[in-house]
């Protein structure tokens, strides 16, 4: 998955000040430690949190990711079809 994927921001709530943040999908990614801005409330962004505001962050993470996969998936389909198509048609005409 290319680096931009992951550069992406989402919003995600500070479990003990509820203030909303953005942060990269890349830190939610590999579970790094997060700091609210607002009350320096410091909370990790493992998968295995027990904070519902990060398994909320982490089920939209895992959502975008699918679209995303999906998207690419379907594009690469379509490139495939569209050089078979294209490669049949230079023999045809040779």
């Amino acid at each position: 998955m290319p680096d931009d994927f992951w550069s992406r921001r989402i919003d995600i709530s500070c479990p003990h000040c509820r203030q909303t943040f953005k942060v990269r999908l890349r830190k939610l990614q590999f579970g790094a430690g997060l700091v609210c801005r607002r009350c320096r409330y410091e909370f990790d962004a493992a998968p295995n949190s027990d904070l519902r505001e990060v398994q909320v962050a982490l089920a939209q993470v895992r959502k975008l990711e699918a679209q995303w996969r999906a998207g690419a998936l379907r594009e690469e389909s379509f490139q495939s079809e569209v050089f078979s198509n294209d490669s049949t048609d230079s023999l045809i005409a040779t």
